[in-house]
């Protein structure tokens, strides 16, 4: 499931912002106060910098963005959404710096989806974050190994 799949459920999930016309990364000046569309606002950077290899960036958007979500009360889909975005973005990093801290995130995160995921969800999405939850499991424990000795 490619990261970019997940924002048509938060885009279809949370309000329309007020605005479009402004330029996507300039500064804001809220014209309103709902935290869903701040939260929006946080996903979409999220993807942005995503998509130009800022993993750590990705990373702190999309955990503001459901901090928002998870304290605004919003729905099953888009947290997950933003769990799996999360875990990708740690497997990402991980791929570009090899730090183990982003694997152990990952697996946390990934965790935190199949136990929220209800049994009713996409059987797709499940089957991928089951696949990523070994990958990532397998790459920890071949980090993790001592190196040999001569």
């Amino acid at each position: 499931m490619p990261l970019i799949s997940t924002a048509l459920v938060l885009a279809l999930a949370l309000p329309a912002p007020a605005t479009s016309a402004a330029p996507f990364l300039a500064p804001t000046t809220d014209t309103t106060d709902d935290p869903m569309d701040r939260a929006r606002e946080l996903y979409q950077r999220g993807v942005v910098r995503y998509d130009s290899a800022d993993y750590t960036g990705a990373i702190e958007s999309f955990t503001a963005a459901l901090d928002i979500v998870l304290r605004e009360g919003g729905d099953e889909g888009i947290r997950l959404s933003l769990l799996y975005n999360i875990g990708r973005a740690h497997e990402e990093a991980y791929r570009i710096d090899q730090d183990t801290e982003h694997l152990r995130k990952a697996k946390v995160l990934y965790e935190r989806y199949m136990k929220a995921a209800s049994t009713s969800d996409d059987g797709d999405a499940r089957i991928d974050v089951e696949r990523r939850l070994a990958s990532v499991d397998a790459k920890l424990a071949s980090a993790e190994q001592p190196a040999p000795t001569s």
